[in-house]
């Protein structure tokens, strides 16, 4: 089956802000970038490109949901996370990937990630919620070891 992308992208988005809404909004999150749907967002967020984020990936061909901290170049930021490794991973309450450099040799991520079977509209709202209380999880952590380098409000 040959499967639309951007139409994905879309259809999980909407889902993601209707589920958001549904869960009395907890956040928010910006998902396109000069008008046009992105395969991630960024939580709490006024513009959609900026070094440090917290964000959620759909990525429609690997058929899953990833759940960032994300830091672009900071490595003294993210040292902040490294030495407070155990106790953010006992927050988050599930295993954590820790990636270095997948582009940029001084991008970090902090990631797990949800498996989705895309192309199957239905299923979106149940990844979604399992996808929010990790965001929820995240956020707190984001904000208590680095809340100024990653949110604007």
């Amino acid at each position: 089956m040959r499967i639309d992308v951007k139409s994905e992208q879309r259809k999980f988005w909407k889902t993601f802000d209707e589920k958001l809404i549904e869960n009395g909004e907890p956040f928010s999150i910006l998902y396109e970038k000069g008008g046009e749907v992105t395969y991630w967002a960024v939580v709490n967020k006024k513009q959609s490109f900026v070094d440090n984020a917290l964000s959620i990936d759909f990525l429609v061909r690997e058929q899953k949901v990833r759940i960032n901290i994300y830091v672009r170049t900071d490595l003294a930021l993210f040292s902040i996370f490294e030495r407070n490794k155990k106790d953010l991973e006992a927050m988050v309450g599930v295993p954590l990937k820790w990636v270095e450099g997948t582009r940029n040799k001084n991008t970090r991520r902090i990631a797990y990630e949800i498996p989705v079977n895309t192309g199957y509209f239905s299923n979106y709202a149940e990844t979604i919620d399992k996808a929010l209380p990790i965001v929820d999880k995240m956020k707190k952590v984001c904000e208590i070891y680095a809340k100024n380098a990653f949110f604007d409000f």
